[in-house]
């Protein structure tokens, strides 16, 4: 027998005795109702204050929120700011090494008129001769020779 035919034959023997098949639930008894009872003028000045008093919290809250906020907003600006001036320092210091190079020193040179000296012009200091306290001196001595 299939569970639908044993299904079947179970209700119908209920509905034969002339019994409900299912049954209704009964409901629970409510429980009386009470009545509440009134605050006192006491618990209503308490509960007025308590009620400020979380008023004044939760305003408090959002004061610090939007100062918080206005503090963060100035620290990323100034962020921003020392960014923009790394990037100018590092500018620079990319045009103080292109302008202290060899070759753009050899080229403002040249530009000015200066050139490399001939074998004539050339000194040579010996060093047998021993250490003289003025180099300029001898600069001069060996230059006027």
């Amino acid at each position: 027998m299939t569970s639908a035919e044993r299904s079947r034959a179970y209700t119908s023997e209920y509905i034969r005795f002339d019994q409900n098949v299912f049954p209704a639930r009964e409901k629970p008894a409510a429980a009386p109702a009470q009545r509440s009872v009134p605050l006192g003028t006491f618990q209503r000045i308490q509960a007025f204050f308590l009620l400020l008093l979380c008023g004044f919290v939760l305003i408090g809250l959002i004061g610090v929120n939007a100062f918080s906020s206005k503090l963060q907003y100035d620290i990323n600006t100034l962020n921003r700011s020392v960014l923009s001036i790394e990037r100018a320092v590092q500018n620079l210091e990319v045009e103080i090494q292109t302008a202290t190079s060899i070759a753009t020193v050899e080229a403002k040179a040249r530009s000015m008129g200066m050139v490399y000296p001939t074998f004539q012009e050339m000194v040579y200091l010996d060093g047998c001769g021993g250490v003289q306290g003025d180099f300029a001196l001898a600069l001069c001595e060996s230059a006027y020779e």
